[in-house]
């Protein structure tokens, strides 16, 4: 990215933060170590000789030089330098500059698609790609994942324990071990929590309460 095209992202994602707060009760903490308390107004123009931001009805916040809060209103209009300000804190604000950013790329991918490579609309009618598109299309206990990915994304996986687990040599354990980890795994197979947590994946109706599941 340019620094001009830059620098016109952040001045813009500046000015749509700006206009969130516009309404809302902010505290502006100052070089000085003091906290002024306000209703957010406006901020001058850019081109100001002293750029500032404004607020209403402000009033002292207990701070470095404020042994107290003032309870009083202090002006109707306050201007604060920006040069003089450290940070501005805001409880409650909705601020999704970030989001906004995404769904403006998002708009511009639709636009740049090919819309011929799409399947016919009788077959993408209400399909939207997700998981739960995808519980509708296999039974319980057919449903196989690597089949799933190398249909939908051209991907060919397997599933080789050896690459997850090490292998034992079982000529080196004794009667005792293996019947001790046979037992184990047999307990693990038929524990509920495993059950639950397999059914609820599945979509299965699960009919126990929310203790047991977690």
């Amino acid at each position: 990215m340019q620094p001009q095209a830059q620098e016109s992202s952040n001045v813009d994602r500046l000015q749509f933060l700006f206009m969130n707060l516009v309404g809302h009760v902010v505290s502006v903490h100052a070089v000085d170590g003091s906290i002024t308390e306000g209703l957010f107004v406006s901020r001058t123009d850019d081109d100001a000789s002293e750029p500032s931001i404004m607020l209403s009805k402000t009033r002292n916040r207990r701070s470095a030089t404020c042994a107290v809060d003032e309870k009083t209103t202090m002006s109707e209009i306050m201007l604060v330098p920006l040069a003089n300000v450290v940070f501005v804190n805001a409880v409650g604000v909705r601020v999704e500059a970030a989001a906004s950013g995404r769904v403006g790329h998002f708009r511009s991918n639709v636009l740049e698609m090919n819309w011929a490579d799409l399947p016919p609309e009788d077959e993408r009618a209400g399909a939207t790609g997700s998981l739960e598109d995808e519980e509708r299309n296999w039974e319980t206990g057919k449903w196989d994942q690597f089949e799933t990915n190398a249909k939908k994304f051209g991907v060919k996986t397997t599933y080789k324990e050896e690459m997850y687990t090490t292998t034992l040599d079982k000529t080196k354990l004794s009667k005792e071990q293996i019947e001790y980890a046979d037992r184990a795994a047999r307990d693990i197979e038929r524990s509920q929590a495993r059950g639950v947590q397999h059914r609820i994946e599945r979509g299965e109706d699960v009919d126990v309460d929310e203790g047991t599941l977690y």
